[in-house]
């Protein structure tokens, strides 16, 4: 039996049309994406991506689509230099072309803030975060899953940051309204509290000099990001 991978690259190989062969090979790159194999996913945005440039131009929506995905797989695979070429272009397009309230432009400023988290510039990651937060509470109010979404990395960047006192009230307000939203037993409502008792503890850790054993036996120096994914 064929795999819808499969179905998807054989429909490449005899497409002819430019348009419709860069759509597949968009789907190809987000199916590997998926299989968390972002090193296979790269040519096909690329592919994608030069052949919408060149025949829609920079402003089509699918053009920048390409390029979000792109940037997003550089971040994974740790090129930084093109990742943040790639997001900061992107950013600008995405606000000319659909303005600074569109869902898709938030959300290329959410990746672009991650990338920077990533890189350990927090304090960028903090700006363009608190910029997004600020747009989305006045765009679709501070009910709306994905402004919830950014507070959480903004949460995430400030613990990065041994911010923990702020990044614990953040976590705090945010699962209030996981509950009252996804239900109190949702897989993002738990991974929050999750994270609530980490930034807790870490701010306790912090306060009163406490240095936790791993499991060597050795001080545990992860970071939060780190702890909170293997408590």
């Amino acid at each position: 039996m064929v795999s819808y991978r499969e179905s998807i690259a054989n429909k490449i190989a005899t497409c002819e049309d430019e348009v419709e062969k860069a759509a597949l090979q968009h789907k190809m790159g987000i199916i590997l994406c998926n299989m968390d194999r972002p090193q296979h996913a790269k040519p096909w945005f690329e592919e994608a991506f030069v052949t919408r440039q060149r025949v829609l131009g920079s402003a089509h929506a699918d053009t920048m689509e390409s390029m979000h995905e792109l940037g997003m797989v550089y971040n994974q695979l740790g090129d930084f230099k093109n990742a943040e070429a790639l997001l900061n272009k992107n950013l600008e397009q995405y606000e000319m072309v659909l303005g600074p309230q569109a869902r898709e432009t938030l959300q290329c400023e959410r990746s672009l803030a991650a990338l920077y988290s990533r890189e350990g510039k927090f304090q960028q990651s903090e700006k363009h975060l608190h910029h997004c937060i600020k747009t989305q509470r006045a765009t679709y109010g501070t009910d709306d899953l994905e402004t919830i979404e950014s507070e959480l990395a903004l949460a995430e960047v400030l613990g990065c940051e041994r911010k923990y006192s702020e990044a614990e009230l953040i976590y705090t307000e945010c699962l209030v309204k996981q509950e009252r939203l996804l239900g109190e037993g949702h897989a993002d409502t738990t991974r929050t509290r999750i994270k609530i008792g980490t930034a807790e503890f870490l701010h306790y850790q912090r306060d009163h000099r406490v240095e936790q054993p791993s499991s060597s036996g050795s001080a545990d120096t992860r970071s939060f990001d780190e702890i909170c994914q293997n408590p």
